[in-house]
């Protein structure tokens, strides 16, 4: 059956229809705020009717795409402000934002969107089964979707197949290199790097329990992970962690700055927090957010340099910090002159639970030898990863 995507566009209202399109399911408000504490300082908040899923934003932190249970995806500026909605007939799954904010990628049942952040639709291709996570290199030239058909696809900027490959578990996590050149596969169990042309794996590690997240850096190295026992990994080029964190709740999302200089993770446990790149926390915000709806964070998206945090929840906020005393660039839309004013008054009113403590990281744990027996077996065409973990790929052809 063939699926439309419907964009909704709204320069400044907030309620309302646009062209036929409904936007009651686009309805939020930003409630603005200059509450400071500990150096991580609460700009904005807005609140969706529905549970935030994903959410995703560009390097210079200039917006936020937000996934949220009703299966729209929002655009919001770095004011707070929405600037459009994207509606699909069949639940979006997943949302990523290319780090230099000139793609938009979106999932929706076996279907995988690519626009620019103005809305324009660049390309539109199917996978073979329901795509359960999405990936986009930096530049926004790969894009990457794991389907329940246990299969990982690989397109490039004109939405041309460029591979597929089989897992033989299902893919929790997908993240990519500049230029497509790496890619980082969650599952069950490990992380594995293979080589394109040799189909080799480079490393392989055991996370003990299942990887929930994973997050890469631009040239490859470092990588995080997030586990559903509460554990965040910094994983280096050569597959050695250098260190673990604990959460104490399943970690739900991860992000890090290169060249893993900054690391975000957000908790079912309902908090958000910020470590330093040896694994010391810096800050850390939540636990009682709402009385009337779920706390669990469901994304974090932190900006190239550690500046901006956007923190998504389970109770339909969108929490936007900045760590910076420089504003946060925002985005145009064409025809725009001047970013759309935020829509509340600003407020002192927190409702934030703050530690600025660091805790100390656990102690580095030894990862597997380059190539585990057993673990992978590979084809020049692609890979299937047994036991699930996080695959990390290279697409370079060796020279």
């Amino acid at each position: 059956m063939a699926i439309a995507l419907t964009l909704c566009i709204a320069l400044c209202p907030i309620t309302g229809t646009v062209d036929g399109c409904m936007s009651e399911d686009c309805h939020g408000t930003t409630t603005a705020s200059s509450h400071d504490d500990f150096g991580g300082r609460l700009l904005w908040t807005y609140t969706f009717e529905n549970s935030v899923q994903d959410l995703s934003m560009p390097a210079n932190g200039s917006c936020v795409a937000v996934l949220t249970a009703g299966g729209q995806v929002c655009l919001l500026n770095s004011t707070g402000s929405l600037l459009l909605c994207y509606r699909t007939d069949e639940p979006a799954s997943s949302v990523q934002v290319s780090a230099d904010g000139s793609a938009v990628a979106i999932a929706a049942g076996s279907h995988l969107f690519l626009f620019t952040t103005s809305g324009n639709q660049v390309w539109r291709a199917g996978t073979g089964g329901t795509i359960t996570d999405i990936a986009i290199s930096p530049e926004g030239s790969f894009v990457a979707a794991g389907a329940d058909d246990r299969r990982i696809y690989l397109f490039d900027q004109t939405g041309s197949l460029v591979k597929t490959f089989l897992t033989t578990g299902a893919v929790s996590g997908i993240a990519l290199s500049s230029g497509g050149a790496y890619l980082a596969l969650g599952s069950d169990d490990g992380v594995t790097t293979l080589e394109n042309s040799s189909g080799e794996p480079l490393w392989t590690h055991d996370t003990g329990s299942a990887v929930t997240a994973v997050s890469l850096s631009s040239d490859g190295s470092p990588l995080t992970a997030g586990t559903s026992g509460g554990t965040v990994l910094l994983i280096d080029g050569e597959g050695m962690v250098n260190w673990t964190y604990e959460t104490g709740s399943p970690v739900a999302s991860t992000a890090l700055t290169p060249p893993g200089s900054y690391v975000a993770a957000g908790t079912e446990g309902g908090y958000a927090y910020l470590l330093a790149g040896n694994g010391v926390r810096l800050w850390s915000y939540g636990k009682l957010w709402s009385s009337t709806a779920g706390n669990d964070v469901t994304g974090v998206a932190l900006s190239s340099e550690g500046s901006y945090l956007a923190v998504g929840s389970e109770n339909g906020n969108v929490y936007y910090f900045s760590f910076s005393a420089v504003p946060p660039p925002t985005i145009l839309l064409p025809g725009m002159a001047s970013p759309p004013a935020a829509v509340a008054e600003a407020t002192a009113e927190a409702d934030e639970e703050i530690s600025a403590e660091p805790a100390p990281a656990t102690a580095a744990v030894q990862a597997t030898p380059n190539g585990t027996p057993g673990m992978v077996a590979a084809t020049a065409l692609g890979a299937t990863l047994l036991g699930g973990g996080i695959a990390v790929f290279s697409w370079r052809r060796k020279r």
